[in-house]
C-alpha cells in the first residue's frame, strides 16, 4: 500500500479500564467506568502488530514511522439500558435498548442502539449478555443469539486526531468521521458457573 492511500494516521492504543455495572429493582442497567491509556509509540502497537504478523506468517507491517506521537489520556464512560417488559424469564425474545457516552482526552462520543435477543437468557442483572452471568443451577444456563446494532456520534478521537492538548503535525492527516456504526451478531452459550 502506498502512503498516499492511507486515510488516517498510524496509531496504537494501550489502555487499562475499570467498569462497574449497577442494576435497580426494575433490572435497569447503569454502567460507568474510567479508562486511562496512551496513543503513540508508548502503546507498543508497532511491536504487537509485528509480533502478530510474524506468528501468522503474513506480510511485514509498514508505515509505523508515520505514527502519531505519544498522547496520554483518560475517559469516563457511561451506559444505560432499561429493562423493557417483564424482569423474569417468561419470553424467548427480548429487546435491550442502550444509550452510551464516553468523554475524555482519548475519545468523546455518544451512542444509541439496542440488541434483539432470542433464546434462553436470564434477567439483566444475571445475564452473560452484560458479562454478569451468576447462575448456579441448570435453570440458570443461557443459550441465545443476538443482533446488536449501534450508531455513534463522535466528537473526538485521539487515534485519528492526535493529542487533545498539544497540536502536532502528522505525516498523514486524519479527518474525523463524526458518524459511525457497529453491528454485532453473535451466538452465546453460558453454562452454569
Amino acid at each position: 500500500m502506498k502512503a498516499e492511500r492511507l486515510d488516517r494516521p498510524i496509531a496504537g492504543y494501550l489502555y487499562g479500564s475499570y467498569h462497574q455495572s449497577l442494576y435497580n429493582q426494575k433490572e435497569r442497567l447503569l454502567k460507568w467506568g474510567i479508562t486511562a491509556g496512551v496513543v503513540g509509540p508508548a502503546s507498543l502497537g508497532e511491536d504487537m502488530q509485528k509480533l502478530a504478523h510474524s506468528v501468522m506468517q503474513i506480510y511485514k507491517p509498514t508505515y509505523w514511522e508515520r505514527q502519531l506521537p505519544n498522547a496520554f489520556g483518560a475517559n469516563l464512560d457511561f451506559a444505560w439500558s432499561p429493562q423493557l417488559g417483564q424482569t423474569e424469564k417468561t419470553s424467548k425474545w427480548d429487546f435491550k435498548p442502550l444509550l452510551s457516552a464516553s468523554a475524555g482526552s482519548i475519545f468523546t462520543n455518544a451512542g444509541v442502539g439496542g440488541a434483539l435477543v432470542f433464546g434462553r437468557f436470564n434477567k439483566n442483572s444475571a445475564s452473560a449478555f452484560w458479562n454478569n452471568h451468576s447462575g448456579q443451577t441448570k435453570a440458570d444456563r443461557e443459550f441465545f443469539a443476538y443482533l446488536f446494532p449501534m450508531i455513534y456520534l463522535k466528537g473526538y478521537d485521539a487515534t485519528v486526531q492526535g493529542s487533545l492538548f498539544k497540536k502536532v503535525s502528522t505525516l498523514i492527516p486524519g479527518e474525523l468521521n463524526p458518524i459511525f456504526s457497529s453491528r454485532d451478531l453473535a451466538l452465546l452459550m453460558q453454562p452454569i458457573n
